[in-house]
């Protein structure tokens, strides 16, 4: 027989998974996208140094930066419409001594159902011993 504690709990199991599946009438099923493969790209200490990220998308979508703008590094693009991959480089090397730090914010163009998404990107410092490039 199984005891008040255990059926409690199956209770709760149950109620729980029951009301995670109800859908929230607020939220729109639109079908658009705005994705990135990662909210974090990180860069050497060189100038020169790349990476890059995969942005999935069904939408036109556009880049912009947080104040103040970097004067450290530069994308290879601003806009895009659907799949595309962000490519940011370097310009200068970092001897700060500190990490560098900017963000790029991409947002869907003409659709405010799609939330704006952040991607940081961080230069390491000088003291960075690795062959990334």
């Amino acid at each position: 027989m199984a005891s008040k504690k255990n059926i409690s709990l199956l209770f709760l199991l149950i109620t729980a998974g029951i009301t995670s599946c109800v859908k929230d009438p607020a939220l729109k099923s639109s079908g658009d996208y705005l994705k990135v493969s990662n909210v974090v790209l990180a860069v050497t200490n060189k100038s020169g140094a790349r990476g890059a990220i995969a942005i999935a998308s069904n939408v036109a979508w556009q880049l912009s930066f947080e104040n103040p703008a970097p004067n450290w590094m530069v994308t290879n693009k601003m806009a895009g419409i659907s799949n595309d991959s962000l490519v940011v480089t370097a310009t200068k090397d970092n001897n700060t001594g500190g990490y560098k730090f900017a963000n790029i914010i991409a947002t869907a163009v003409n659709n405010t159902s799609l939330l704006p998404v952040r991607i940081t990107v961080i230069q390491y410092d000088s003291s960075y011993i690795g062959s990334r490039k």
